[in-house]
């Protein structure tokens, strides 16, 4: 990196560019290494479910999950890594996307007519579209057989009449799996 930085006159951008084109950001070590903060999990679960303003209630979720936008606790800032992935704060994202999901706003999600109406296919397109495909087959699995309505009798596969629930209710669980938790 030195050599780069003397060989560019100590310009930074073409410097920048090569160190985040490298193999080291994209690494399977660095893949999904870090945990999200809230403000990161608040803004990408907007930005996953297609939304493009943030609602109302992501502040309070942030405050919920104990990131006060522009109050850190001191000059270093927010503690961050595992420190987001207590009890308490994994409970405060489930209700957050809970929320979310139910509330008015999605009605302005560009994604959820697009999403099939078959419980594999739809499975899938959450999936990869939520999660960049980062699933276990198993876990796909099951998120298809919520969509068919296994264990809801009440509810029964997936159908116009029960779409835009079951859609959303499978968004939700798509965020609730580890892999959403982690950046």
């Amino acid at each position: 990196m030195a050599a780069l930085i003397r060989k560019h006159d100590f310009e930074l951008a073409p410097v920048m560019s090569t160190l985040l084109r490298s193999d080291v950001f994209f690494s399977e070590r660095a893949y999904r290494a870090l945990v999200k903060s809230p403000a990161e999990f608040v803004v990408g679960a907007h930005k996953a479910l297609g939304l493009k303003v943030l609602d109302p209630s992501a502040q309070r979720g942030m405050n919920q999950m104990g990131q006060v936008l522009f109050y850190p606790p001191n000059v270093a800032g927010w503690p961050g890594g595992q420190n987001w992935v207590t009890s308490q704060m994994v409970i405060a994202r489930h209700n957050y996307v809970a929320g979310l999901v139910n509330s008015q706003v999605m009605a302005q999600s560009s994604w959820l007519p697009s999403v099939p109406m078959t419980a594999q296919p739809a499975a899938a397109a959450l999936i990869a579209s939520i999660l960049q495909g980062d699933a276990s087959p198993l876990a796909t699995a099951q998120l298809a057989s919520y969509l068919n309505g296994a264990g809801e009798s009440a509810m029964g596969m997936l159908s116009g009449e029960n779409r835009d629930e079951r859609v959303r209710g499978a968004a939700y669980l798509t965020m609730a799996m580890p892999a959403f938790q982690l950046a």
